[in-house]
């Protein structure tokens, strides 16, 4: 029987972070299993980081995270995605290494195993344009050992 995953955040400046948690949860999965994006809109991110935020449309970072192998990308609009994953009833949720697994439980309604993801390169989109805006260079210097679609030594 195959499972779904499900993931949500805004994913604006597609970094190593983002691209680990997606492999490292893709090598998680079976064959027939499904990782569905909850994928916060462009008003969503507006409202909750700013008016000169995201840096990429809704449209581009669907079809962006759609062709790293996600299944699915939803969008929505309102401010915490509770809602959508109580209907969606994913067998795994996970949340970024950001967000608290006991906060997430306590929002929920159903009953389903939720899982913590840590970002080993320690990377944000936020910190990023804070230190391009401050003007920093060569900050981001990806491993020697880096290859697309297996971020493991």
């Amino acid at each position: 029987m195959s499972k779904v995953f499900l993931i949500n955040g805004c994913f604006d400046l597609i970094h190593l972070g983002h691209l680990d948690f997606i492999n490292s949860i893709k090598q998680e999965m079976n064959k027939n299993d499904k990782l569905v994006v909850l994928l916060n809109s462009d008003y969503n991110i507006s409202k909750s980081k700013g008016f000169n935020r995201p840096i990429f449309s809704e449209n581009y970072r669907k079809k962006f995270l759609l062709n790293l192998g996600v299944d699915e990308v939803i969008l929505f609009d309102d401010e915490k995605a509770y809602d959508l994953i109580n209907k969606i009833e994913p067998d795994i949720y996970y949340v970024g290494y950001d967000h608290s697994i006991e906060n997430a439980r306590k929002k929920l309604k159903i009953n389903i195993f939720i899982k913590n993801k840590t970002n080993k390169y320690m990377v944000s989109t936020t910190k990023i344009i804070k230190d391009i805006k401050n003007g920093h260079k060569k900050l981001y210097k990806w491993p020697l050992w880096f290859h697309w679609g297996n971020s493991n030594p």
